[in-house]
């Protein structure tokens, strides 16, 4: 991986979506998620069907792709089918995919995100820890910098 891309990916773990560069494309999973998007009036809830078209648009561009995944989870059927197709996708075009996963985001949209990201970080203050559904679950942490760009040493 590029020193930029590691830059970047660590930029956006720290700063959020402010560090996104202008030449990557982002699909987002923040709704809760289901076979198909809905949106009531309490709220929208993000289908399978939906996320697929996204992520599929979004290769397209032959861009490098950002997951940005904060869902708080959500159905599984239709759940392995969507995690299929985005398989599939992935193979079909070139463009690399990341993902940053909040430490609040639930197994249904963090399983699409591993699903198909060339690297997948974790963006809050645990590195280890129990999901919702009780899997155990160890993303890679970040290293942090010295100023000249060099990994931090112990």
């Amino acid at each position: 991986m590029k020193a930029d891309t590691v830059r970047v990916l660590r930029a956006l773990v720290t700063q959020g979506l402010e560090a996104l560069p202008a030449d990557w494309t982002l699909v987002r999973l923040e709704n809760p998620v289901a076979r198909r998007a809905e949106t009531h009036l309490l709220g929208a809830v993000d289908g399978y069907d939906a996320i697929v078209e996204r992520f599929a648009q979004a290769l397209q561009l032959d861009k490098p792709v950002l997951l940005w995944v904060r869902s708080p989870g959500g159905d599984v059927l239709g759940l392995s089918e969507a995690a299929s197709n985005m398989a599939l996708l992935r193979v079909t075009y070139s463009a690399p995919v990341y993902a940053v996963v909040h430490a609040d985001a639930s197994d249904a949209a963090r399983q699409l995100a591993e699903t198909v990201a060339d690297r997948l970080l974790l963006r809050g203050e645990r590195h280890v820890r129990r999901s919702r559904s009780g899997q155990v679950c160890v993303m890679e942490p970040v290293e942090e910098e010295e100023d000249d760009g060099r990994p931090r040493t112990a």
